[in-house]
């Protein structure tokens, strides 16, 4: 597509149904990053606001992955935008776009230099740890989340939470005065989301919602139960029965507030079938407050004075989290065959 700048044109685009009282605009917010520090929880919490429209899907990834952004910016606005139906705030929330170089500009060229960001911070160790949480459910990461040196092993987690580096590039693209910072421990978790709804209503111009009280247990983490079955198994879920082999491999998943899943593997390689077996011994756990302290004091607060530098957020409260030592892993719902 190139480098096309929109200022005021495309700013309406038909959608195919050819409906001229429902047309496709432009969003004018993004929530841009960062990974694991409550962009889903602020989803969940702006979705039934009458004058918001958000992504149809959670996420976009249109202006950080190529071959999406190459589609264009009808594709974009007809794939994630078509239950646009007049509202005031149209905004696409992924926040990988904080951390992919490309993102930031093509938001800037494509949106133009009046749109509305949105950037949400997490104490890094415990963000970081979320991400190590997520990629363990999706069977991605099978080390320990910190090395003997105590220092984080995969270094994309340990990077995404270095936030300065991301926010220069961030605050050198677009104006101040166009970006919301918000700090997970103050804006979502204490108050269940209320208070970053109510700061991105008033940065965003629409009027106040009543947002549902959201449980605060949905941004904690929940490591996935794991069995590797030596005789047959089953689980009843809203009254209907998967019935499972010996050699199948269980993974049963929690995420409020969307609740228990479950997946089952089958006809695993040796390797992997290996892995599974020792679950949950290679993998960490659980992650202490001293462990949270000393990573942080080692190799984030230096950081996080430049956070403050550049959005002007008070970060302090990350000098002495509580949030350490919620992880845990779920309790199976298998049940067997006698």
């Amino acid at each position: 597509m190139g480098s096309i700048k929109m200022e005021g044109l495309l700013k309406k685009l038909f959608s195919k149904s050819g409906d001229s009282d429902k047309c496709a605009e432009l969003p004018n917010f993004v929530i841009v990053g960062f990974g694991k520090c409550g962009t889903t929880s602020l989803h969940y919490a702006l979705r039934g606001h009458p004058d918001i429209c958000l992504v149809r899907s959670k996420e976009a990834h249109f202006f950080d992955i190529d071959s999406e952004y190459q589609q264009g910016v009808p594709y974009y606005l007809e794939k994630h935008f078509p239950h646009y139906n007049g509202e005031k705030a149209i905004g696409d929330i992924t926040p990988a776009y904080v951390f992919y170089e490309k993102a930031l500009p093509r938001i800037r060229d494509i949106l133009g230099d009046d749109v509305k960001i949105i950037v949400i911070m997490r104490h890094p160790v415990i963000r970081a740890f979320s991400h190590y949480i997520h990629s363990i459910r999706i069977s991605e990461d099978k080390d320990k989340f910190l090395d003997e040196q105590g220092d984080i092993v995969n270094p994309l987690y340990k990077n995404v939470s270095m936030y300065s580096q991301s926010l220069k590039n961030l605050y050198r693209i677009f104006p101040k005065e166009n970006i919301l910072p918000l700090v997970f421990e103050r804006d979502v978790l204490q108050e269940g989301a209320n208070v970053a709804c109510r700061k991105i209503e008033d940065f965003l111009g629409v009027p106040h919602h009543d947002v549902e009280s959201l449980n605060t247990e949905f941004a904690k983490g929940y490591l996935a139960s794991v069995t590797v079955l030596d005789r047959k198994g089953y689980i009843e879920l809203k009254g209907k029965r998967t019935n499972f082999n010996p050699c199948d491999v269980v993974i049963e998943h929690i995420r409020k507030p969307e609740g228990y899943y479950f997946e089952c593997l089958k006809d695993l390689a040796p390797t992997e079938m290996a892995w599974y077996k020792k679950y949950p011994k290679n993998i960490t756990t659980s992650l202490s407050r001293e462990d949270v302290k000393e990573v942080y004091n080692r190799m984030y607060k230096a950081d996080a004075v430049e956070v403050s530098k550049l959005t002007g957020a008070d970060v302090t409260l990350w000098d002495d989290i509580d949030d350490a030592g919620d992880y845990e892993i779920i309790s199976s719902r298998l049940q067997y065959e006698n």
